[in-house]
């Protein structure tokens, strides 16, 4: 029995000239080569994003990898997050249940109702693409979604250890997975075999084509679309007036457009994306703004001596996620901070002040340990060298 039904034939491959490769010639690749340096799942996802699947196809490596990274490992990258972060929380997610345990509608959070709510938009439109042999659109589709997963979605949910969390997210990567299997069949089943569970098939490849699973929430959607616009202007403001966005501000003033509204759910997002401490809605008369068709963002950037130092402690507690990356420690770890007396008037203020620092970069601080550094770290806190070392 014949294996298929129907074939796409892809256009010529070229190379990144566009010129016709010639075994005679200079401008051949040795497709061995290639398999072995970039992958097979990378030139897989290259020739179907890159354009119509009946063009040629200017190859180039670069592109290739260039292109598994916006989205594969994007959706490799997020697997390794729920894999960390659900084992540190000793969350349990059993495949068979994992929307049943997710919850419906009010329950969850605006957030999680979004990201379902494009994931059953992109399962819908994905499958009506692959009905029309329009690959090239899937996989855009597809990775654009991930893109939204991993920028927003994921961002916005770092901080998060509840369970509902993880039910979804997995629930997420589970269908991500299996629309991804057609096109990059050997990461997909590497990603399956992590979160399969004995009760489900035993490849994805077995696994049945995924249904749009709830409905789609135009109204939330264009809501939160409304938010990332919000969120890309104030950022624009803060560039503009050359403000760190580490540097808390005071206010943020909306003002929207077109009978735009947002729900009162978002409001904290943008507050917190923006780094405010309050967001309005109106105009800012006489502050720097930036708008667009549908709303105008102003910003309030006067800087108090209480904002200042909120700022210190947030570029305090980068530096030293930033040197806990370095060393290679591993998420959750704890360690020790050492500093010597005039390094320890700048830190213990900002530590008495924002407790939280020590959470959420899981430090320890020993009262009995005498506080003496090599300066084996050298932060700089406001252009003042705070050299500092880590116990682990």
């Amino acid at each position: 029995q014949s294996p298929y039904r129907r074939v796409t034939c892809m256009g010529h491959l070229v190379d990144a000239e566009g010129k016709k490769m010639s075994k005679s010639g200079t401008n051949a690749v040795n497709p061995a080569e290639v398999f072995s340096s970039v992958g097979v799942d990378a030139i897989r996802w290259f020739l179907y994003t890159v354009n119509s699947p009946g063009e040629p196809k200017a190859f180039n490596t670069k592109e290739v990898q260039t292109a598994f990274r916006k989205s594969v490992l994007l959706l490799w990258n997020i697997l390794n997050y729920f894999v960390t972060y659900a084992n540190l929380a000793e969350v349990s997610v059993p495949a068979a249940t994992g929307r049943q345990q997710a919850g419906a509608g009010s329950e969850q959070s605006i957030l999680d109702r979004w990201a379902l709510s494009r994931q059953a938009a992109v399962t819908r439109a994905v499958s009506d693409f692959m009905d029309q042999y329009d690959f090239m659109r899937a996989g855009r589709t597809v990775e654009e979604y991930i893109n939204e997963l991993s920028t927003w979605y994921l961002r916005r949910s770092r901080k998060r250890t509840d369970e509902r969390f993880f039910f979804v997210l997995y629930d997420l990567l589970m269908r991500l997975t299996t629309l991804m299997a057609p096109f990059v069949p050997f990461v997909t089943e590497k990603i399956y075999q992590t979160l399969r569970s004995a009760d489900m098939p035993e490849s994805v490849h077995l696994m049945d084509w995924p249904e749009p699973a709830g409905s789609v929430d135009l109204e939330l959607e264009h809501q939160m679309n409304t938010v990332r616009q919000i969120v890309e202007l104030g950022l624009s403001v803060r560039a503009a007036e050359k403000v760190k966005v580490r540097q808390p501000l005071a206010k943020a003033y909306l003002e929207l457009k077109n009978g735009r509204s947002i729900a009162p759910e978002l409001i904290p997002i943008i507050a917190d994306e923006l780094n405010v401490l309050e967001v309005v809605m109106g105009a800012g008369e006489g502050l720097p703004v930036k708008e667009n068709e549908e709303v105008a963002v102003a910003m309030d950037t006067a800087l108090t001596d209480d904002l200042i130092q909120a700022g210190l402690a947030r570029e305090f507690l980068r530096q030293i996620q930033q040197a806990r990356k370095e060393r290679g420690l591993k998420a959750g770890q704890e360690v020790i901070l050492r500093a010597g007396p005039g390094q320890r008037a700048i830190i213990e203020p900002l530590l008495a002040a924002y407790p939280a620092i020590l959470t959420d970069a899981f430090l320890k601080v020993d009262p009995k340990q005498s506080w003496s550094a090599d300066g084996s770290i050298e932060l700089d806190l406001n252009g003042q060298p705070v050299p500092v070392d880590f116990i682990y």
